[in-house]
């Protein structure tokens, strides 16, 4: 069973994240992928093991380069779960594409005003500036 799963920019900043509400990780898993693999640049692995006092953790994780987005998913070392890397795979394409529909989805501020629209616009500019 997944212990977390996350989403965050290679900034840091945390976009979506899930937990198992029951067990709380101990020590920070995630503090310790970002310091001994992705910030130093050892991410030709795709997982990394962490010790805790109490547990032990693997960490898997994906890239999504055009986005710049890394998702994690954290669970106990020993369970040998085999659909993480394709829940990551899935979870990489869903958000690819979703972030492509919303990047062709015009913007709403830049629509510009249809014909009888700035007419009647106009008209009620008119009658506030002749006090009607």
């Amino acid at each position: 069973m997944l212990e977390q799963l996350l989403i965050f920019t290679r900034a840091g900043l945390i976009l979506w994240t899930c937990k198992e509400l029951g067990n709380a990780l101990r020590g920070s898993s995630i503090d310790a992928l970002i310091r001994s693999c992705l910030l130093e640049e050892r991410s030709g692995a795709s997982s990394y093991n962490y010790d805790a006092p109490g547990a032990s953790y693997t960490l898997k994780w994906a890239f999504h380069n055009e986005l710049g987005l890394v998702f994690v998913a954290v669970y106990q070392k020993i369970l040998h779960l085999l659909y993480v890397d394709d829940l990551l795979a899935r979870q990489l394409k869903a958000e690819a594409e979703a972030r492509a529909e919303e990047m062709k989805k015009p913007n709403q501020s830049s629509k510009p005003l249809k014909a009888g629209n700035a007419k009647k616009q106009s008209q009620v500019q008119k009658g506030l500036v002749d006090g009607g």
